[in-house]
């Protein structure tokens, strides 16, 4: 990785951390920046603005976070999930930064709808593979079974997050064996 390439991966990922904390309107360039050890121009310089920076901050996590599920069956996928959603807590209030905004903006329309489109086509990819990899099928078709699993998941990490008591293990791994069924 050349080094214009390590400077803009480094004000993504000051770009997440600030986003996450502050929500987009709390959060700033300038702040950003700092986070990034940068001035605003080099900020600016690889990000036209504020919102393309939060854009490029908010889409590129689907494909590394379905590496971090494990196991072979419902029960290990439910476990590698759950012990995972400490360490996601940036990422599901990004995300909901995310989804917020493009509800209320509707220019960031299209890219939030694009965003969810490629993240259920990935996931539904993903449990197709890991289905028949595992020797089940599904009790429901893919694309239903990519949307409950996304809406679970997200609710579930969101209830973590403001309450660590819940059993979110155990919910996902029932939700995960009514899906799934031996072949």
């Amino acid at each position: 990785m050349g080094a214009s390439a390590l400077v803009e991966s480094a004000v993504v990922d000051a770009a997440r951390r600030v986003f996450a904390e502050r929500g987009y309107h709390g959060a700033s360039v300038d702040a950003v920046a700092a986070a990034a050890g940068l001035t605003k121009g080099a900020v600016y310089s690889r990000f036209a603005s504020k919102e393309a920076l939060f854009v490029a901050a908010a889409l590129d996590r689907d494909e590394e976070a379905l590496g971090e599920i494990n196991g072979t069956g419902p029960a290990d996928w439910a476990r590698s999930w759950a012990r995972g959603l400490d360490a996601q807590r940036l990422w599901t209030m990004l995300g909901l930064e995310f989804r917020l905004y493009g509800l209320r903006h509707q220019a960031l329309a299209d890219t939030t709808r694009d965003w969810q489109r490629a993240s259920h086509d990935r996931l539904r990819d993903e449990i197709e593979r890991r289905v028949a990899e595992a020797g089940l099928g599904l009790t429901v078709d893919p694309d239903s079974a990519a949307s409950l699993l996304a809406a679970a998941a997200a609710g579930l990490a969101q209830q973590h997050h403001t309450d660590p008591g819940i059993d979110v293990e155990a919910v996902m791994s029932t939700l995960l064996e009514l899906l799934t069924l031996s072949t």
